[in-house]
């Protein structure tokens, strides 16, 4: 039944990237409804809990999934097969309590290499939490050489989204860089403008992506924001969550706002049915405020509204996605007009604005 929720919430305001974007507008009862089974964020035993931004928890995307991974060429043997529990010997590791012994059960008894698609299905199959498949996971991508390893993960996603719109994949990214910089170097060499944006591929990419951009690579960062831009190509929902891990890069106020106004004007930044939710939902994040005012936002928005590329899907944003009364700092009666602009094209459109709140 939550499934089926997490569903319909998604077809009704756009991508999961919107649908990230808005979790930080209403807040943690809505990401609750999103992510059955998965968290908003890892344990905090994990990792220090990171600033806020776009690209937060939303629901599964295997409804929506364009990944299709092209085969690497690979002089590796076969990676182990883990087609069932029965099969998999690191399965009685993840019951152990400690996390060190844990990891060491594991480390003992995976394969040189295992396959991305197996484990996946495996992982989406057991009943067992965030920590155990982080330990597991980690492990596994460690024996993944680092110039194959980002179609490794590009598998993994794509075969399980369990864990698509949490820190997951970062996390056992994070830890295989830790351990060994040499691995992590060629790995970043995996990335260029073209991997990111082939429409061929998923969004794995991208997300990944954002790790090395938040750690000051510049490159990547700037590929990230002209792709939000189209200037890459890509698909839509490519150049979508571009937007969405890229807006959270910049700081409160003008820089963030300034952005958005950059994706919204550049007349590269394609029409499509996701791209101007995700714009709605970060022009009403708190760090669109200037001051703690929103009038700079209101504007910007509404100019959105008034976009052909944009309008369908901003619309259904403010009227299925967003509180009827201003959010705080906004002037009420430029609200109600957004909102009349809103219904304008719901109207035009025959949309069915029955979720208003």
């Amino acid at each position: 039944m939550q499934a089926r929720r997490r569903k319909r919430i998604v077809l009704l305001l756009g991508s999961a990237a919107a649908v990230s974007a808005l979790a930080l507008v209403l807040g943690p009862v809505l990401r609750n409804v999103l992510v059955p089974g998965a968290p908003a964020s890892p344990p905090r035993s994990l990792f220090e809990e990171q600033r806020a931004h776009a690209e937060l928890a939303s629901g599964s995307a295997a409804d929506r999934s364009e990944a299709r991974l092209r085969p690497e060429a690979v002089a590796n043997p076969a990676p182990q097969r883990a087609s069932s529990t029965r099969e998999a010997a690191w399965a009685p590791c993840l019951d152990l309590a400690d996390p060190e012994t844990l990891r060491s059960c594991v480390r003992q008894r995976l394969g040189r290499e295992v396959s991305a698609e197996d484990l996946a299905e495996w992982v989406c199959r057991d009943g067992r939490e965030f920590e155990q498949h982080f330990l597991l996971v980690s492990e596994a991508l460690a024996r993944v050489p680092a110039a194959h390893a980002l179609g490794w993960l590009e598998a993994f996603q794509e075969t399980c989204p369990r864990y698509q719109e949490s820190w997951f994949l970062h996390l056992c990214l994070s830890w295989v860089r830790s351990r060994d910089p040499g691995w992590e170097e060629v790995f970043r060499s995996s990335f260029t403008p073209e991997r990111l944006f082939d429409p061929a591929r998923g969004e794995t990419a991208v997300q990944l992506a954002c790790a090395f951009a938040r750690d000051g690579d510049l490159s990547l960062r700037a590929w990230l924001e002209e792709g939000a831009r189209g200037e890459w190509g890509g698909s839509e929902l490519q150049i979508d969550r571009a937007l969405a891990v890229s807006a959270g890069m910049h700081d409160p106020g003008s820089d963030w706002l300034d952005y958005l106004r950059s994706v919204a004007q550049a007349p590269s930044t394609p029409a499509g049915e996701h791209i101007g939710s995700t714009l709605v939902a970060a022009l009403l994040h708190e760090s669109a405020r200037l001051e703690g005012d929103r009038s700079s936002a209101f504007d910007t928005l509404e100019e959105v509204l008034y976009d052909p590329r944009f309008q369908s899907s901003a619309a259904a944003m403010v009227l299925r996605g967003c509180p009827e009364t201003a959010p705080e700092g906004g002037d009420a009666g430029t609200w109600r007009a957004i909102r009349d602009r809103a219904r304008e094209i719901a109207e035009a459109l025959k949309m069915q604005p029955s979720n208003e709140h």
